[in-house]
């Protein structure tokens, strides 16, 4: 920590002609209890070289220089990125039944903000969509009696389908996976909790979700938090989005293991079941992470950090 700053999410991007870029999120040393690792993204070229830092941009909905949160990024091409944020607004819109009071209930929305040569080309806001409140199982006092910035959604992850170019986001405080259109913000789909529209079972959906990837194969992989169980899993999915059906789904468990949060799960290499597992605030040990095989249970590497120290998440970089 330098001047009240800290540094975390240090990231390796590969643009699609080959070029390589690392980002990490510079955090400020006071966020006022709004959104998270909030601060500013720096980009470095391929020797490590600062060329850029990234905040808001100006719209309708934020200020340019406004921070972004350090959940997740996404780096496209150089001038090409999208950031998330967290904002405290008032809104109007939560429906009858939920709390709220006729003046309106202050809320933490997650903004996801996509810009293309200085220009915002997307932008999505979850109070723009009002079925959303009650969707949350977290963090969703909208009466603000014990709360002032609810934040109710829980953004923490966000990716890129490769097979449409859409997003996919996870929302940990409503248990949901969504894929947001890019071009028309509208929901696509949603997977898990409250809202699950691929007819997942109890024992199937997901709680407190963080990291999200889509595999080689075009599987989904989810590091489930499963804080209503308090075993921790990786999940590999295979959705069959126009009929919204699951047509495979696996889980790989490490017994005891319960990430009560962050985390993070990578496939190492196609057709086999080898997996780095970023465990984050672990409840029990200080095992930060971890390779296994898990066709052959084999442990091919662990790691460990003094205890009380958690790490966000873990990327191999290739």
């Amino acid at each position: 920590k330098a001047n009240g700053e800290s540094y975390r999410d240090f990231k390796k991007h590969v643009y699609e002609n080959g070029t390589v870029r690392y980002s990490y999120q510079r955090v400020y040393g006071d966020s006022n209890g709004i959104g998270y690792a909030v601060g500013e993204r720096v980009i470095l070229d391929d020797q490590y070289e600062e060329i850029d830092v990234i905040t808001l941009a100006q719209s309708d909905l934020a200020k340019e220089g406004d921070p972004v949160d350090g959940r997740d990024f996404i780096l496209i091409d150089d001038n090409h990125y999208i950031v998330e944020a967290s904002q405290l607004v008032l809104v109007q819109n939560v429906p009858d039944g939920l709390g709220a009071n006729n003046m309106g209930a202050k809320v933490v929305r997650n903004l996801i903000q996509e810009v293309k040569d200085n220009q915002v080309v997307f932008e999505f806001t979850t109070d723009s969509h009002p079925e959303f409140y009650g969707l949350s199982v977290s963090d969703h006092d909208y009466s603000n009696t014990t709360s002032q910035n609810p934040d109710y959604a829980g953004l923490n992850r966000m990716i890129i389908d490769p097979t449409d170019n859409n997003l996919i986001v996870s929302f940990g405080n409503m248990n949901t996976i969504m894929k947001i259109d890019r071009e028309t913000w509208d929901v696509i789909w949603k997977l898990s909790g409250n809202g699950d529209e691929f007819g997942m079972s109890p024992e199937q959906k997901t709680v407190g979700q963080t990291d999200l990837a889509i595999t080689a194969e075009g599987e989904l992989t989810v590091f489930d938090n499963a804080l209503s169980t308090g075993q921790t899993r990786i999940l590999k999915i295979k959705l069959d989005e126009v009929n919204k059906k699951i047509l495979g789904y696996q889980e790989y468990k490490v017994p005891g293991k319960t990430a009560l949060a962050y985390g993070s799960a990578q496939k190492i290499g196609d057709n086999i079941e080898v997996y780095t597992i970023g465990w984050g605030l672990l409840k029990d040990g200080n095992v930060a992470i971890s390779e296994i095989d898990f066709n052959t249970g084999k442990k091919l590497l662990e790691v460990t950090l003094p205890q009380g120290v958690a790490n966000d998440r873990v990327q191999k970089f290739k």
